[in-house]
C-alpha cells in the first residue's frame, strides 16, 4: 500500500512546486502552499503512520512563544532575551523515540532545506529560515515546534515559513499579548486554517492571551479576553499570568495546552487535500485563461515592434557603396558634370550593399526594446516588480545577422549582374556608353533597394541622362523597370524580422514561467486530486 501511495504524493509535490514557480497572485499562492503542506503531511504520515502529533507555537514577537516552549521541558532550549525576534526558524523538540524519523526526507519537506540535529542539552537556539534545528529529549507523546514571528518581523521569508507550516500541525497554539491581538497579525493563521476543510482535518486551535504587563487590572484583562473570545469563538481559550524576567510558566498553566494532543484523522486529511487541490486547480484554470489571453497580446505586441523596426535603413549601407551611390547621384550634379564624371569611370564593380555592424547594432536594439516592453508589462501582469527576463543572446544574434547581410549582398550582386548582362546582350552597348549606363544603373538599382520610388526628380534626371547619351526609350524602360524594384529590400526585411523573432523567442518563453502551460498544470492537478480522493 505504501509503495503505491508514495508516488502519488510525490506527483502532488511536483505539480504544486511547478505551480508555485509560476508567479501566482498572492491569494492563489497561499492556497497552493496550503495544498502543498497537506501533501507533505500526507506523504509523511503514509511513511510514518505512528508518528506523534505536531504542536506548533505561533504569534508575534515578544508574545511569549519561546518562554512557553522552554517552560514545557523546563529547559532554556530556545533563546529568550530582552531583544525581541530571537526565533528565526523552526526549533523542534521531539521525543527520543522519534529521533530516527527526523532523518526522514519527507518530514517538514519541502518547507525547510534540512533539519540539523542538536545535542539533547543544547540551549539558546534560534533556528534559521533555511533549516530547522531539532533535539530529542524525554519521551513526551508529541512533537513541539517553536516558530518565527508572524507579525512584526522585517523578513517576510520568516513569516511565510511560519504560516506555511500550519497545515502540518495537529494543534496550533496562538500566543497573543494585550497589544498583539489588535495588530491583526493573527489573521493569516485564521485564514490558513479555514482553508483546510472539512473541519476535522484542521488543527486544533488554542488561543492564549498572555498577561505581559503587571499593571494591567483584572477588569482590563477580562475585557480583552472577551474581545479575543469574539475573534475566535471556536477555539479553546486560555490565559497565562504575568511573569517577571527569567521566570517560566507553571505546569498548571501550560498542561491544558499540551494535554491529550492527537494526530488528525487520515481519511479527513485526504478529503481536505482533495478539496483544496480541486479548488486550487479551478482557480489556476481561470488564471490560465486570463494569462493566455494577455500573453497572446504580448506576443502580438512584440511582433508589431519587430515588424515596425526591422526595416531597411540608409545607415546599413557599406562605406564603399555610399561612395559609389554618391558618385552616381543624378540629383547631386548637373548633367554636364555627370557626363564628365562618367567618362572617367572604370568598368563598374559591384560593391557590397550592406555593412554588417550597423545591422547587428540595430537588431540588438530591437531585441532590447522588446525585452524592456515585456518586462514592464509582465511586472504588472505578475504583480512583481522584480520579475526579469533574460537578455537576448547577442553572440547568436550577431552571427545570424551577419549571415543575413551576406545573403542580401549576394542577392543584390546577382540581381545587378543580371541587369547589366541583359542590357549588354540585348542592346549591344559599347564603351564608353556602356560604362556610363552600367555605372548609373548599378548605383541607382542598389540605392532603390532602400529608397524605393526615390522620386520624380531622380527618375527625370536619369531619363534625361539616358536620352542625352542617345539611348532609345526602350532602353529607358528596361533600366527603369529593373531599377524600380524592392525585391531585395523586402527579402532583407523578412530575413531580419525572422532573425530578431528567433532571438526574442527565449524572452517570450520566459514570459510564461513555471515549467509549462498553466492550463495543463490545472488539468493534471484536478486529475491527481480526483485519484487521491478515491484512495
Amino acid at each position: 500500500m505504501q509503495s503505491k501511495t508514495r508516488p502519488k504524493y510525490d506527483e502532488g509535490v511536483s505539480l504544486l512546486s511547478r505551480l508555485l514557480a509560476a508567479y501566482l497572485p498572492p491569494e492563489l499562492e497561499r492556497r497552493a502552499e496550503i495544498c502543498l503542506g497537506l501533501v507533505g503531511v500526507g506523504a509523511f504520515r503514509s511513511r510514518r503512520p505512528g508518528a506523534p502529533p505536531l504542536i506548533g507555537i505561533v504569534g508575534s514577537a515578544s508574545c511569549g512563544k519561546s518562554t512557553l516552549f522552554n517552560s514545557i521541558p523546563g529547559a532554556p532550549i530556545a533563546a529568550v532575551t530582552p531583544i525581541p525576534h530571537q526565533t528565526t526558524g523552526p526549533i523542534i523538540l521531539a521525543p527520543k523515540s522519534f529521533a530516527e524519523s527526523l532523518e526522514d526526507p519527507a518530514f517538514l519537506r519541502p518547507l525547510v532545506e534540512r533539519i540539523d540535529r542538536e545535542a539533547g542539552d543544547a540551549a539558546n537556539l534560534t533556528g534559521s529560515p533555511e533549516k530547522a534545528v531539532a533535539l530529542c529529549r524525554d519521551d513526551r507523546p508529541f512533537i513541539l515546534i517553536d516558530l518565527p514571528d508572524i507579525g512584526t518581523v522585517e523578513s517576510d521569508e520568516e513569516k511565510q515559513l511560519a504560516v506555511r507550516i500550519l497545515p502540518w500541525l495537529d494543534r496550533v497554539i496562538l500566543m497573543l499579548t494585550e497589544e498583539s491581538f489588535a495588530q491583526a497579525a493573527h489573521e493569516a493563521v485564521q485564514e490558513t486554517l479555514q482553508e483546510i476543510h472539512p473541519d476535522r482535518a484542521r488543527a486544533e486551535q488554542y488561543v492564549v492571551l498572555n498577561r505581559r504587563h503587571a499593571a494591567t487590572s483584572d477588569a482590563e484583562f477580562a475585557a480583552r479576553l472577551e474581545t479575543v473570545r469574539g475573534l475566535w469563538p471556536n477555539a479553546s481559550l486560555s490565559t497565562l499570568p504575568h511573569l517577571a524576567d527569567g521566570e517560566s510558566f507553571a505546569a498548571a498553566d501550560i498542561d491544558p495546552l499540551i494535554a491529550e494532543a492527537s494526530g488528525r484523522n487520515q481519511r479527513m486529511l485526504a478529503e481536505a487535500l482533495g478539496n483544496v487541490a480541486r479548488e486550487v486547480a479551478e482557480q489556476v484554470s481561470t488564471l490560465a485563461d486570463a494569462r493566455r489571453t494577455e500573453l497572446r497580446r504580448l506576443e502580438l505586441a512584440a511582433d508589431d515592434e519587430i515588424r515596425r523596426e526591422a526595416r531597411f535603413r540608409n545607415a546599413f549601407f557599406s562605406s564603399e557603396f555610399r561612395k559609389r551611390l554618391d558618385s552616381f547621384s543624378p540629383w547631386r550634379a548637373s548633367l554636364g558634370k555627370m557626363r564628365s564624371l562618367f567618362g572617367n569611370q572604370p568598368e563598374v564593380s559591384i560593391d557590397a550593399l550592406l555593412a554588417a555592424e550597423p545591422v547587428v547594432r540595430h537588431a540588438t536594439e530591437i531585441a532590447t526594446q522588446v525585452r524592456s516592453m515585456l518586462h514592464r508589462r509582465l511586472a504588472r501582469l505578475y504583480d512583481d516588480a522584480s520579475f526579469d527576463i533574460p537578455a537576448p543572446d547577442e553572440a547568436a544574434l550577431r552571427k545570424a545577422v551577419e549571415a543575413v547581410v551576406a545573403k542580401t549582398n549576394e542577392r543584390a550582386r546577382r540581381d545587378v549582374e543580371a541587369l547589366l548582362a541583359g542590357l549588354r546582350e540585348d542592346r549591344k552597348l559599347k564603351s564608353p556608353l556602356w560604362t556610363v549606363t552600367t555605372g548609373v544603373a548599378a548605383a541607382l538599382f542598389l540605392g532603390d533597394l532602400v529608397l524605393p520610388g526615390v522620386g520624380s526628380a531622380t527618375s527625370a534626371a536619369l531619363l534625361g541622362l539616358l536620352s542625352a547619351l542617345g539611348l532609345s526609350k526602350s532602353v529607358h524602360a528596361e533600366i527603369m523597370q529593373r531599377v524600380r524594384t524592392s525585391r531585395v529590400r523586402e527579402a532583407f526585411e523578412d530575413d531580419l524580422r525572422q532573425v530578431v523573432r528567433r532571438a526574442c523567442e527565449p524572452l517570450l518563453q520566459a514570459a510564461s514561467p513555471g515549467g509549462g502551460d498553466l492550463q495543463e498544470l490545472a488539468k493534471q492537478l484536478t486529475q491527481w486530486a480526483r485519484e487521491k480522493s478515491r484512495r
